[in-house]
């Protein structure tokens, strides 16, 4: 690597990981060993290395984050669409408006079954 931006870019991470860490009550060295991310995540960050995305993934699972939140410190998401709970329902109401009530029964299937697969990564 060598760029600069680069260099600052993931020494920027490195302190967003680092926070992470100290508000979960963590070191980074117990992190990387519980993430499976490795020491090699964070020394190579410091040598200008750029891990790849799974580590990425390994570290932001363990904090319970995004990797969009590692890299930027902003989660990117539905946030982006609706930034309130109001321009959501609005947002929703608009491209259901015209469903039938099979297409609705699938609506709330599918809510269901988004919150059951959330409910089962919370419990591991």
């Amino acid at each position: 690597m060598g760029n600069e931006q680069e260099n600052a870019q993931l020494k920027k991470i490195i302190e967003r990981i680092k926070a992470l860490a100290k508000q979960k009550g963590v070191t980074i060295q117990d992190m990387l060993l519980e993430s499976g991310a490795g020491i090699a995540f964070i020394n190579g960050m410091h040598q200008g290395k750029i891990p790849t995305t799974f580590r990425f993934k390994q570290v932001a699972d363990y904090f319970n984050v995004s990797v969009d939140f590692l890299l930027t410190g902003k989660e990117f998401g539905i946030s982006d669409v609706a930034t309130t709970q109001h321009d959501l329902l609005q947002h929703i109401s608009d491209l259901i408006n015209d469903f039938t009530y099979d297409e609705y029964d699938n609506l709330i299937d599918y809510i269901a079954f988004l919150k059951s697969k959330r409910d089962v990564k919370t419990k591991k």
